[in-house]
């Protein structure tokens, strides 16, 4: 008999081992704007930005991936992933360069299909970088969140 229910157990067992279990998609915290002001994320650029030419002014949409996962302020919940993708408008005239933030994306598949969370530019600063530079693929970037938005 105790052979039996051994025998069932490890069958049970390894049933359970087999099934595949479908990832649940991740999704971005629903408190996202409640981050504190003074928040900082990284994110890493997704590729190069140019640097103006002549009279030229450089406007660009691109993306970004966030380098580590964002917590709320008690530290227990994911509000945004590792590897998110946060949406920004580069502006370059060759003396001011900056990005403005538009929206944040659990991963490649919301960004691809806009599901964004919100506009990010409500409660982000600017991030400033070199009119001479640009920004190269992998240059890391530091969002800072405001006081959330009245």
């Amino acid at each position: 008999m105790k052979k039996l229910l051994l025998l069932g157990l490890t069958i049970a067992g390894l049933a359970a081992c087999g099934t595949e279990h479908t990832p649940t998609p991740q999704k971005l915290g629903q408190d996202v704007q409640t981050l504190a002001p003074a928040t900082v994320i990284s994110v890493l650029a997704e590729e190069d930005l140019p640097v103006p030419k002549n009279a030229q002014i450089i406007e660009q949409m691109s993306e970004f991936k966030t380098v580590d996962n964002t917590y709320d302020e008690l530290g227990n919940k994911v509000l945004i992933p590792r590897d998110a993708i946060i949406s920004g408008s580069y502006t370059n005239d060759g003396v001011n360069c900056k990005i403005i933030w538009k929206s944040v994306y659990a991963n490649e598949d919301e960004y691809q299909a806009s599901r964004g969370s919100f506009a990010l530019g409500q409660n982000t600063s600017a991030s400033l970088c070199d009119p001479l530079r640009g920004i190269k693929s992998g240059d890391r970037i530091t969002i800072r969140f405001n006081s959330s938005p009245e």
